[in-house]
């Protein structure tokens, strides 16, 4: 709904709605409990987005108290999300009933202000994580790490403060991920101590530590990896280390592949057809690439870089796994589809705008939303531009799919939208 439509007579009728949906008996939606969903891989199967945005199709949006580029997350009828409070150095988890929009609570705290950071950036650029134990947040504050896990209701139930001497000149944004009572964290950058993290989402003790060397941050989430007749790995990318296995349970580095990258990490790793694929940059594009072939570990194979694309590479947007094809969006609308066993371009185009947000599919088709707000639906198997919705603003982040709903965060707005 753009500002226009709240004045005038179409806001009796919202507020109507508003408070029938506030009203309503919870839903029985299935989370989405960490960026990019379920699995993370940005799949939906259901067709829900509207073919045009109105008053009735966005059904409500809530202000924001300041920028924040978290995607947001669900779980049991509540939207959670992050924000910087505009005009003073704190940040909030914000809690946000999904049926209407209405706050429910907020957990505020202070931070400083880190060693560097990038004016597209924000202090609260890390998407949280939840379970049926809680709700969990990464920042960083001056240049201490923090992890900390919230109840459903918003108060406090552990943290942790690793001082870590943080230093990127691009500020924070890695997030965390929750996966079987254990909340996992990577923190990689150019400063003192870097490590990852598994912490007891219940007790919130540390159950493992493992310390990663210093270079450029890494802002990927870790991708799990379920082969069949194989032990579940997390899947990790970074500038000092390549590509990385690890064990979930222990921290234990299964393999490392080497990718000779010389820029950051920021797309998070996507796997199709036994390939992983991960690249860096800088500016606005990916320079480097590697699809690494996932090993056997049970059969003691090593992993190997199949190919490097010369494709339009994404530096900020995360790939989609589409069949047996990635599909590769770039920071300047540039849209690729590769064979993900060999790297064979099967078609590209541009879809035009500027992007941080990543790509989802949702019910077959592409879709994706411009720093500039427009969001671009494509085609699956082919480029053709399907159509384009304007948003109210733009966006960093990249929506949450809940049954017949999609919540946006844009820079100063949370909203929902469905036909």
């Amino acid at each position: 709904m753009t500002d226009q439509l709240w004045r005038t007579g179409k806001y009796i009728a919202l507020i109507c709605l508003t408070f029938v949906a506030c009203t309503s008996a919870a839903r029985a939606d299935s989370p989405w409990p960490q960026f990019r969903g379920p699995n993370g891989d940005g799949i939906v199967e259901a067709d829900v987005v509207p073919e045009a945005l109105t008053g009735e199709t966005i059904k409500w949006q809530t202000d924001m108290p300041g920028l924040g580029h978290a995607s947001p997350i669900y779980y049991d009828g509540k939207i959670i999300t992050t924000s910087e409070v505009e005009g003073r150095d704190a940040r909030q988890v914000i809690c946000v009933d999904a049926d209407c929009g209405k706050v429910a609570w907020t957990h505020e705290e202070p931070f400083k202000e880190t060693i560097g950071h990038h004016g597209f950036n924000s202090f609260a650029a890390s998407t949280p994580a939840v379970d049926d134990d809680g709700i969990y947040v990464s920042w960083i504050s001056g240049s201490d790490f923090i992890l900390f896990a919230l109840s459903h209701d918003g108060k406090e139930k552990w943290r942790h403060t690793i001082p870590c001497g943080f230093a990127s000149k691009f500020g924070p944004g890695a997030s965390p991920i929750a996966l079987d009572g254990i909340v996992i964290m990577t923190n990689e950058h150019a400063g003192e101590k870097c490590f990852f993290l598994g912490v007891d989402a219940k007790t919130g003790k540390i159950l493992w530590q493992t310390s990663r060397r210093t270079g450029l941050a890494s802002y990927c989430t870790p991708k799990v990896y379920s082969p069949d007749g194989g032990p579940v790995q997390l899947i990790m990318a970074s500038t000092e280390h390549g590509v990385v296995s690890f064990d979930p349970k222990t921290g234990k580095i299964n393999w490392e592949m080497p990718c000779d990258f010389t820029l950051k990490t920021c797309a998070s790793p996507v796997i199709a057809e036994g390939v992983v694929i991960v690249s860096a940059g800088k500016g606005s594009a990916g320079w480097e690439t590697a699809a690494v072939r996932l090993p056997d570990v049970n059969k003691g194979e090593k992993p190997e870089i199949l190919y490097r694309t010369d494709a339009k590479l994404p530096y900020v947007p995360t790939p989609l796994a589409v069949d047996d094809a990635f599909s590769l969006w770039n920071d300047a609308g540039v849209v690729t589809s590769i064979d993900a066993k060999t790297g064979k371009t099967n078609w590209a185009g541009r879809a035009g705008g500027s992007y941080f947000s990543s790509p989802l599919l949702i019910g077959g088709k592409i879709y994706n939303i411009s720093r500039e707000g427009e969001w671009v639906v494509l085609a699956r198997d082919h480029f053709e531009m399907l159509a384009t919705l304007r948003l109210p603003e733009g966006a960093h982040c990249t929506p949450a799919v809940v049954g017949d709903r999609v919540f946006i965060r844009t820079y100063g707005k949370l909203l929902c939208i469905g036909k």
